[in-house]
């Protein structure tokens, strides 16, 4: 009998052991799905929804342990899910055109409720967007509710409102360039909108609305040289920060965008963790917080995704990549409490859930490229004795248009054209570095 209490005492212990150490890095949850996973929404701790390729949408009722598939419309993507404060739940699907299915019993069934687009400036997509489409224009769509029938759609250039459920909509004209990604956040009747301003795509545009986007008011314009907004981190309607890659009317770099007391005031920050090059996404959780980046490269192609979180708020970053495939590409990143969550290919849900920072393998490379913006050449920084392989240049699109293995320190761009470019440094280990650059 002893013996057998040691065994069972033994045998719990190497579980909680494995447990512990599986806990400091990213678990990938089989959904039981083939699809790209798009999106993913926590109801509560142990509620928890995804949607994707083939119209998919799942379920979790055991914080994301286990899935059951609950809708499914082949040739269709489900773009976005969301619920609102009644239980009722909206997803976002594109055939060409948008429409919206709804579900009345928490995701058990599902079932069309838009009946006539004819009166909208939807902009017709083709559903086979491939993740180059992501890499260079972010999130095609997303859905937003709020606690009453309002709902919203975000698309490239486009913002929609559906003051009946989801039946029918209107464009929104608020003035943004139709390549500019817009961004949107409702709580209740208070919404912010963020975007580039039509024709004039350096210029990022603030509404802000206090009754369910009736009325809207133009806070900020906010212009640069050169501007790529990548995300947007709503803390509340007060606190907001945008993401990207933003060059001020005299060249200084900045990749934080800051917005408090209802944007009366506005800072602009760089931080040397964040790494914007590519699809990129964050959430937070009060202060503890999350971003991803993908890249997909025309080299055989492959892609190249990584992870970093942060528990003071995004003031300091640590990459966080151990555990994911970082060959598939990362679609959305979800916090809830003290948990992530990524969407990725091939029905993939990856999940990391209260890891100490301080435990995780690292897999950072101190690196240096400058200047940012440069003229005709870059010179490149690392420590001593990092193994060095190549250096890659790429379009925003993901092309290979320069590739050097000598001469590693100074990278001549003198042959290419003004823009924005993505440089990685591959290193002999395996690992890289990605940055954007700015060719004057």
């Amino acid at each position: 009998m002893k013996m057998i209490t040691l065994k069972a005492v033994f045998f719990l212990f190497i579980l909680a052991l494995g447990y512990v150490t599986n806990a400091q890095h990213w678990q990938m949850i089989p959904t039981g799905a083939t699809e790209d996973i798009y999106n993913i929404y926590c109801l509560d701790e142990n509620t928890l929804f995804a949607c994707g390729q083939n119209g998919v949408i799942l379920k979790s009722e055991d914080g994301g342990v286990t899935w059951q598939e609950k809708h499914r419309e082949t040739g269709i993507d489900a773009l976005s899910v969301s619920f609102s404060n009644n239980g009722n739940g909206y997803c976002l699907m594109v055939g060409g055109q948008f429409y919206i299915i709804k579900t009345e019993d928490y995701g058990e069934t599902w079932s069309p409720v838009t009946h006539n687009c004819s009166n909208t400036k939807f902009v017709e997509v083709n559903r086979d967007f491939g993740t180059a489409y992501w890499t260079e224009y972010g999130k095609p769509a997303e859905l937003h509710l709020t606690n009453s029938d309002v709902v919203f759609i975000s698309q490239i250039g486009y913002l929609y409102r559906s003051t009946d459920g989801g039946a029918t909509f209107e464009f929104v004209d608020l003035g943004f360039d139709e390549d500019s990604k817009v961004f949107a956040c409702f709580d209740e009747s208070h919404g912010v909108v963020i975007g580039c301003e039509k024709n004039h795509e350096n210029v990022v545009k603030i509404w802000i609305t206090d009754d369910y986007g009736e009325t809207w008011e133009n806070k900020t314009n906010c212009e640069f040289s050169s501007c790529v907004i990548s995300s947007v981190c709503f803390k509340d309607e007060d606190h907001i920060k945008i993401y990207g890659e933003f060059y001020d009317i005299d060249g200084h770099f900045h990749n934080i965008i800051e917005t408090i007391n209802r944007f009366e005031t506005i800072t602009m920050t760089k931080s040397d963790d964040l790494n914007t090059a590519g699809f990129f996404d964050i959430d937070f959780a009060d202060e503890r917080g999350c971003y991803i980046t993908s890249i997909e490269f025309d080299k055989d192609p492959y892609i190249e995704s990584g992870a970093s979180v942060s528990e003071d708020g995004g003031m300091s970053w640590c990459e966080a990549s151990h555990g994911l495939d970082n060959g598939d590409f990362m679609y959305d990143v979800t916090v809830f409490d003290t948990t992530f969550l990524i969407a990725s290919q091939k029905g993939k849900i990856y999940k990391f859930d209260n890891s100490p920072l301080q435990d995780i393998e690292e897999n950072h490379i101190e690196i240096s490229i400058f200047p940012n913006p440069a003229q005709n050449t870059v010179s490149i920084t690392f420590p001593d004795g990092a193994g060095f392989q190549s250096v890659e240049i790429h379009a925003i699109d993901g092309r290979l248009v320069q590739s050097q293995i000598s001469n590693f320190e100074t990278v001549n761009m003198s042959n290419l054209e003004s823009g924005v470019y993505i440089m990685k440094v591959n290193m002999a280990d395996g690992r890289n570095y990605t940055e954007r650059i700015l060719k004057e």
